[in-house]
Order: C-alpha cells, then structure tokens, then sequence
C-alpha cells in the first residue's frame, strides 16, 4: 500500500478558505479530486495553480454532497477513494493509520475515522470500520 493507491475526493461549495487549511494538510504527493458545487472558473484556475495535486471539477451549479461526491468517485483511478470534506485538516498520522487500517482489515468497503475537535486532540485517533465486506 502506498500513496500512488489512493485518491482523495473533496466536494466543495464555495469553500475559499476553509478548503486551503484542508489542502495545506494534505501531503502534495496525494492526487487530490476537489468537486466544486458551482460554475467559478477563477476558483477552479487558482487552486489548480498553487496545488499542483489537485484536480478541480467544476458542476457548474449545487449538485449536493452526494451527487458531487459520485461525480469525483468516477474519476478516481486508484485502488482507494478517500472522501474528506473540505473543512478537515489532517493530522501528520491520519492517513499513515488509514493504511495500516487497510492492512488489517483488508475486505472492507467503508472505512471512517473518529472525529475529533479541540478537547480531544490528546486522544489517540483510532479508524473504526463501519461496513465489512463479507
């Protein structure tokens, strides 16, 4: 398992500021697909620009959260999709865990993290498995 094994889908809406702190985390050697929920083509230009990793598909206009996630799924050539959403930041560990998680459970088909918020960042981030394939 390695970084070339996973692509991680962000959907967006007009998320300027917050979707940098969330790509800022993002190890630059990860293909990131970041689905827009609109038509800006000057978003689209400059975050293509300054984050060479990043794919940016505009819809065009709010498809929702889950049709845009579908529509970055789709493009995904990797073994593994990772969806984050644009208001995460990851810590230096998370997806070193994510592939340890995967080498444990290999037959699973979702997988999510524990969310943690300020009070509980002394706590150790543990993958929990939602749904496993049988």
């Amino acid at each position: 398992m390695s970084i070339t094994d996973v692509t991680i889908v962000i959907t967006s809406f007009k998320s300027n500021e917050i979707i940098k702190n969330c790509l800022n985390s993002i190890d630059r050697q990860y293909q990131v697909i970041l689905v827009e929920n609109s038509n800006d083509l000057e978003f689209k230009k400059n975050l293509e620009q300054e984050f060479n990793n990043v794919e940016c598909i505009l819809t065009g206009k709010n498809l929702g959260y889950g049709t845009a996630n579908n529509i970055g799924l789709k493009k995904v050539k990797t073994k593994y999709a990772l969806i984050l959403n644009p208001d995460t930041t990851l810590y230096t560990s998370t997806l070193e865990n994510f592939f340890k998680a995967i080498n444990q459970v290999p037959e699973f088909a979702i997988m999510g993290p524990y969310a943690m918020n300020k009070k509980d960042e002394k706590k150790k981030l543990i993958t929990k498995i939602l749904i496993r394939c049988w």
